[in-house]
C-alpha cells in the first residue's frame, strides 16, 4: 500500500525524481510507473490499481504534462476513484481542455522555475491531505502498543532473541558474514564489455562506451543495440500509447489515443527501452489513420491490430518482423502490401476482407498461407509466394477470385493455381532438388 501516486510527464523526470525523494525522506510513501511497474504487467491494469490503492494523487504540472494523454488519462481516474489532488504548478504552463475541467476547483501549490524551493511546503501539504484522508488517531496507536504485556515479552520474544545472536555468532565464525573488499578495477561493467566483444557499438542513449551497464535495472539488446531503461529517452509521439513492459525488458504497445493523425511512425523507443511488439486489437476500428510507418524494432504484430481501419491505404514494413497473427489487417484498407523477407508466419484471414487490397508478396520464409488469408478479396489481382514448398489452404482464397499466382515453377504454387482455376505466373527462379 502507498499513500501518493506522481502523475508526472516523462520530460520532468528531474522533478519526479526530488519531489519522491523529499516525501519519502518524509516517510510517505510513492508510487510512479518506470519504478513500480513490475516486468510482465499491463501497463494500463497497474497504473488503475495504484490510483485505487493510493491515498492522494500528487500532480507535477507542467506544460508537458498539461499536454500528455497518458497523465490526462491518470488525473481523470483519480477524479472518478474521489482521490485527493494536489497539483504541484512547475512552470507558467495554463491548464487547457479537459486538464482544466479536472483542476479548476483545486487548491494550487505553485513554484514556477523553482520547483525545489517548495518541497517543504510540498511535503507538509501532503501530510495534511493524507491525515484528512486516514482519519488516524495517534492515541489509539499508543493504547494498542501498551497492550503489549511484559510477561509475552519475557516468556517469548526475549528467549528468540537470544537464539537469534547465538545463531548470528555461530555464522560469523565461520565466515558466513565476512566478505573480502575488492576494488572495482574495470572501468566498464563486465556485462557491457561482453556486448561490446560481441559486436553490439550502438546505445540508445549515444556512444556505448559512455553507458554504465551496472547502474541500469533494466536492459535489453535488440537488432544489435542496446537499450536502457531511461525516461528521457523515447521516441516522437510516445504519449500516443498505451504500453506494457514484457518479462524481456521490452515495450509492447497495447493501444492508442491519438487524435487527428492521419500517419503515423510507430514510436522504437519507450522509456529507453525497445517497442518490440504490437498487441492485439492496439489500432481496431481507427478510421484516421491511412498510412502508417513501422519501426525497425517491431517483431510481432498482434491479432486483429489494424482490424477494421478502413482508411489504412498504406503500411511500410520493418526488416525485422517475423509474425503476424490472426486477421491482423482484415477488413482494413490496403492496397498494396510488400512484406520482408524475414518474415516467417501469418496467422488465418491476415488480409481477409480488405476489400480495396489489390497486390500482396510473401516472402520465402512464409510456407504457409492459412485458411481465409485472403477471402473477400474481390480486387484481388496479383499475389507472389516465393516460398519453394509452401503449403496453402484450400480455402485461402476466394473460389472465384481472378487472382494471379506468382510462383516458383513445378513447384505447388503452380499445383494449386490449376485446382483452382486461378492463372500461373511463373518466378525466374526454377525449382532445384
Amino acid at each position: 500500500m502507498h499513500d501518493v501516486f506522481i502523475s508526472y510527464s516523462h520530460k520532468d523526470e528531474k522533478i519526479r525524481e526530488a519531489v519522491c525523494k523529499k516525501l519519502e525522506s518524509e516517510g510517505i510513501s510513492c508510487w510512479y510507473a518506470p519504478r513500480d511497474i513490475q516486468p510482465g504487467e499491463e501497463w494500463a491494469d497497474a497504473i488503475s490499481a495504484a490510483l485505487r490503492q493510493c491515498k492522494v494523487l500528487l500532480l507535477i504540472f507542467t506544460d508537458a504534462s498539461n499536454n500528455s494523454n497518458q497523465v490526462l488519462r491518470e488525473v481523470g481516474l483519480a477524479v472518478d476513484f474521489k482521490k485527493s489532488i494536489i497539483p504541484f504548478k512547475c512552470d507558467d504552463a495554463i491548464p487547457t481542455g479537459s486538464m482544466q475541467y479536472y483542476l479548476s476547483t483545486l487548491h494550487w501549490l505553485t513554484a514556477p522555475g523553482d520547483p525545489e524551493s517548495v518541497l517543504d511546503e510540498l511535503a507538509d501539504l501532503t501530510r495534511k491531505a493524507l491525515t484528512e484522508d486516514r482519519n488516524f488517531d495517534p492515541k489509539a496507536a499508543s493504547g494498542q502498543t501498551k497492550a503489549v504485556s511484559k510477561k509475552f515479552v519475557l516468556s517469548i520474544v526475549l528467549p528468540l532473541l537470544l537464539l537469534n545472536i547465538g545463531i548470528f555468532i555461530f555464522l560469523y565464525s565461520r565466515d558466513y558474514f565476512r566478505h573480502d573488499i575488492v576494488p572495482d578495477e574495470k572501468p566498464i561493467a563486465v556485462e557491457l564489455r561482453e556486448l561490446i566483444d560481441q559486436g553490439v557499438v550502438m546505445a540508445s542513449g549515444g556512444d556505448i562506451h559512455s553507458v554504465q551497464l551496472e547502474s541500469f535495472q533494466r536492459w535489453v539488446v535488440v537488432n544489435n543495440k542496446l537499450y536502457y531503461f531511461s525516461p528521457d529517452l523515447e521516441s516522437p509521439d510516445a504519449d500516443d500509447y498505451l504500453y506494457a513492459l514484457l518479462d524481456d525488458n521490452t515495450i509492447r504497445l497495447t493501444g492508442y489515443n491519438g487524435i487527428g493523425k492521419t500517419e503515423i511512425t510507430i514510436p522504437e523507443m519507450i522509456e529507453g527501452l525497445p517497442v518490440t511488439s504490437i498487441g492485439a486489437d492496439c489500432f481496431l476500428d481507427n478510421t484516421e489513420i491511412r498510412k502508417v510507418i513501422i519501426s525497425d524494432t517491431i517483431d510481432f504484430i498482434g491479432a486483429n491490430a489494424f482490424s477494421g481501419c478502413t482508411n489504412l491505404h498504406e503500411v511500410v514494413f520493418p526488416e525485422t518482423l517475423l509474425a503476424i497473427d490472426d486477421e491482423a489487417f482484415s477488413e482494413s484498407g490496403l492496397t498494396e502490401v510488400l512484406l520482408k523477407d524475414a518474415l516467417e508466419e501469418i496467422g488465418e484471414g491476415v488480409f481477409g476482407g480488405c476489400s480495396k487490397l489489390e497486390t500482396v508478396n510473401l516472402p520465402e520464409k512464409i510456407s504457409l498461407i492459412p485458411y481465409g488469408t485472403f477471402l473477400e478479396t474481390p480486387n484481388l489481382k496479383t499475389v507472389t509466394i516465393e516460398a519453394l514448398k509452401p503449403l496453402i489452404d484450400i480455402d485461402a482464397f476466394d473460389a472465384e477470385s481472378s487472382v494471379t499466382l506468382i510462383g516458383v515453377p513445378g513447384s505447388y504454387t503452380e499445383k494449386y493455381a490449376k485446382q483452382k482455376g486461378f492463372n500461373f505466373q511463373p518466378l525466374e527462379a526454377e525449382v532445384t532438388e
